[in-house]
């Protein structure tokens, strides 16, 4: 039902109060039959000053959905009523609505409209009034009638005829009598039928099917907060999704615990009476069949939703039945951190046995862990789920999710949960209450929980606004991705310039070039015909803004578009030896580029339209280069830095002629120069960190290091790994005994961090820039990690490899210190 009371309070300007007053209340007997939602209020002008106020319904005004809601509200706020009133609404075509305020004729004015004209209509009077709309030439109309001592208000003519012609038109609905009975202040009276006009418009998750018999939720309203509460009611003489649940004990779920936290929306359901469940569910299917089950031990059903894919979770008291049935489908299951895999062959078996709860749901793949059968169409999902699962990174864990069960019953038949925390496309009804630009630190959550009990279920629901910082997000998986072949080389974040937000680019080991977006979805793959040799580049070749990626192979240097096709003439094939990894220099930050490339002893550079630069002199050293050339400016000056195999230090202008002649010969340990303190520096075989001036100076100073280190530096500050322990500024941090990757060092939101993978023993350790450890580190990963804010939102997105062919993508807030 999609949160579906909480996502109606698109009527809440309709909203009402009561005390206990039945039907016979005077203003009652005059409620139409048709109407498909009736609402009452002790404090009208109060009631539309709070929702004034209202983040929410303030969005909703704005940007509804219905095509005439900014007129209705402006309607409603030239009516005021200082006592009791009843409003109902009704469906008028596709998107419309009209509506009929009943009030106390005494405690009721018109405000700030003209009387445009008076009539007679079946012995009584019709007033027409008018007023303009956001002073335009369009007039908006209000038509009164009184009766007796009722003054009746309507945005449609038809409304009030039909009030006049059958003006005492008591209800006999049973269900709707008993609600107004039970309620209390500020309730909403809704039908809860598949046929009304908010089914058909969306706000039901079962359109197909009628969810109860009526609804009456009780409002209250603050600035950043919407809440309803109060209760359905359900039939046995019609089929209806609450009656799958009226014989089911409210329970304390356990779903929250395995799904993963970065879960966009999650709807649970208790089933602890399958029997009872199977025989409402024949009634609500209209159908006799009844198929064997493998599930009698349910005890709960969770379907969730996140980057657009569905996923089941199941909890059972005893799985044996389970784990017979999942080894039938699959004799060869896949092995994943200590649990396995499979594929389903009877693909709608799941779907079939909890129709209608299950109906968006593909079953292609499930696993048995403990007693969750977890359920999806790819086996990246449940990757995922198993890495949260096993990180503590699950929806349980999440504050939002926390805040919002800290204010719910602790048991329940129907839970459901969604959580806006990006733009959100307005795809439906429900998102108008959520900015589709949300701020940065801004997330808004929709939760509503139904409880059987007293011949009732009843629901709390609410939509909330939070801000980021009042919470620290703890790791978790946001998406895995297993690729055909295993991964090869490095992996890294590109910008995407059509949003500014970022991907991801890696390769495998077919040679294979694929683009995979930050919700896990492959855009694209490319064979190339050998590695990419070093890192990828992104440039703006034609100074528009969009950006190509541009890499050497072994025997070819390419630009690609962001679609993954070449960028006409950059595919130029080189015959020889192999070429080394790319370098891009930008000497004035105008996009005038240089591409610059080695082959042995040679030296390729190139200008942005993919022709040689005749300028550049330094085509070929006397031995092979090694490594990456590098540009580094110093004082507004150039250098150009050049390694070779025999240990010489070659430092070039723009033109390729020595900027610093050097005499000496150096035994370079196998990491890059870097720029420290102004000076060229780089460590040797002898660990000692060498640094050379501009003018040729050279000092040494010995790192009591051995040959095997490695290093990195951002910003002056240098990183030294030695066996397993690591230095930097002074100070240093000792990590287990292993096989490490060379440190990384990145700048994110202005803040600095070391990443550093164990390979051996498969841990990421993640460090500030003083070496203090991150929370919830080493996590699982098998290769040097990557970092960025992929989404711009303020939180850090960590990219590694999970095993040979998966990728993992995390998320979390860290906290500012």
């Amino acid at each position: 039902m999609k949160t579906f009371l909480l996502s109606f309070t698109s009527l809440l300007l309709f909203s009402c109060s009561q005390n206990n007053k039945t039907l016979e209340d005077p203003l009652a007997i005059h409620i139409p039959q048709a109407a498909d939602v009736i609402v009452r209020t002790a404090h009208f002008d109060l009631l539309k000053t709070q929702l004034k106020n209202n983040v929410s319904f303030t969005h909703f005004i704005e940007h509804a959905y219905f095509k005439n809601t900014k007129e209705l509200y402006q309607s409603l706020n030239h009516i005021s009523v200082k006592g009791n009133s009843i409003l109902c609404l009704r469906e008028i075509g596709k998107n419309s609505m009209d509506f009929i305020l009943i009030s106390p004729l005494a405690q009721s004015e018109i405000k700030n409209a003209k009387i445009k004209s008076s009539r007679s209509y079946d012995n009584n009077s019709i007033t027409t009034h008018a007023f303009t709309l956001n002073n335009k030439e369009d007039e908006l109309l209000i038509f009164t009638a009184q009766i007796g001592n009722t003054l009746l208000s309507s945005s449609s003519l038809l409304m009030i005829e039909n009030a006049l012609r059958t003006p005492n038109q008591k209800s006999e609905n049973k269900d709707l009598l008993a609600l107004f009975k039970a309620s209390k202040e500020n309730s909403i009276y809704t039908k809860l039928d598949q046929n009304n006009w908010l089914a058909q418009n969306g706000f039901s998750s079962f359109p197909s099917y009628r969810f109860g018999a009526w609804s009456a939720l009780h409002l209250n309203i603050d600035t950043e907060q919407l809440s309803l509460n109060g209760f359905n009611t359900y039939t046995d003489s019609l089929p209806a999704i609450l009656n799958l649940f009226k014989n089911t004990k409210p329970i304390y779920f356990n779903s929250p615990e395995v799904i993963p936290q970065n879960t966009q929306s999650t709807k649970i359901y208790a089933l602890n009476n399958y029997t009872d469940f199977q025989v409402e569910q024949l009634k609500l299917l209209d159908t006799s069949s009844k198929n064997d089950t493998i599930f009698k031990d349910i005890e709960e059903v969770a379907l969730t939703k996140s980057n657009n894919r569905f996923m089941a979770f199941l909890q059972f008291k005893e799985t044996e039945n389970i784990q017979d049935f999942l080894q039938s489908q699959d004799t060869n299951p896949l092995a994943y951190r200590e649990t396995y895999i499979y594929q389903v062959t009877q693909s709608t078996y799941l779907e079939d046995s909890f129709e209608p709860l299950l109906d968006s749901l593909q079953t292609k793949y499930a696993s048995l862990l403990g007693k969750t059968l977890m359920v999806a169409a790819t086996k990246a999902d449940i990757q995922t789920a198993i890495t949260s699962i096993q990180t503590g990174a699950t929806l349980s864990k999440d504050p939002f999710f926390s805040q919002n069960q800290a204010q719910l019953a602790t048991q329940s038949n129907i839970l459901f949960y969604e959580s806006f925390q990006e733009k959100t496309p307005k795809n439906k009804i429900s998102d108008y209450f959520i900015p589709s630009d949300l701020e940065k630190n801004e997330t808004y959550t929709k939760s509503a929980q139904w409880v059987a009990g007293d011949g009732f279920f009843h629901e709390h629901t609410k939509l909330s606004k939070h801000l980021l910082e009042e919470e620290s997000f703890h790791l978790r998986p946001l998406f895995t991705l297993a690729l055909d072949s295993p991964i090869a080389g490095t992996l890294q974040w590109v910008k995407n310039h059509q949003n500014q937000e970022y991907e991801i680019v890696l390769q495998d080991t077919n040679h294979v070039l694929y683009l995979v977006s930050n919700k896990g979805k492959l855009l694209w793959k490319k064979q190339l015909e050998s590695p990419v040799q070093g890192r990828i580049h992104q440039v703006d070749l034609y100074k528009n803004g969009r950006l190509q990626l541009a890499f050497t192979t072994e025997k070819n240097w390419m630009i690609l578009d962001r679609n993954g096709k070449v960028v006409p003439p950059f595919n130029k094939n080189f015959k020889g030896q192999a070429l080394g990894p790319l370098a891009v220099f930008d000497y004035d930050n105008n996009k005038e580029y240089r591409f610059v490339f080695t082959q042995g002893k040679k030296i390729n550079m190139y200008d942005r339209s993919g022709k040689i630069v005749k300028g550049f002199r330094f085509k070929k050293s006397e031995s092979d280069i090694v490594g990456i050339p590098q540009h580094f400016r110093i004082k507004g000056k150039d250098y150009l830095v050049f390694r070779t195999l025999k240990g010489e230090l070659l430092i070039k202008n723009r033109v390729g002629n020595n900027r610093v002649p050097l005499r000496k010969n150096f035994n370079f340990s196998d990491n890059t120069p870097m720029l420290l303190d102004g000076k060229f520096s780089f460590t040797d075989l002898d660990g000692q960190l060498v640094q050379i001036s501009s003018k040729g100076d050279i000092q040494t100073k010995n790192l009591r290091i051995n040959a095997a280190h490695k290093t990195t530096a951002l910003h002056n500050q240098l990183v030294v790994l030695e066996d397993n322990v690591l230095y930097s500024q002074g100070k240093k941090a000792t990590l287990d005994f292993g096989i490490y990757s060379p440190p990384n060092i990145t700048e994110v939101n202005k803040e600095t961090f070391i990443s550093i993978t164990d390979v051996q023993n498969e841990k990421v350790y993640l460090f500030d820039k003083s070496l203090e450890g991150i929370a919830n580190f080493p996590i699982f990963g098998s290769s040097p990690a990557s970092l960025t804010d992929m989404n711009n939102n303020g939180e850090l997105n960590l990219l590694c490899q999970q095993d040979q062919q998966t990728i993992v993508v995390y998320g979390m807030k860290i906290p500012k210190k």
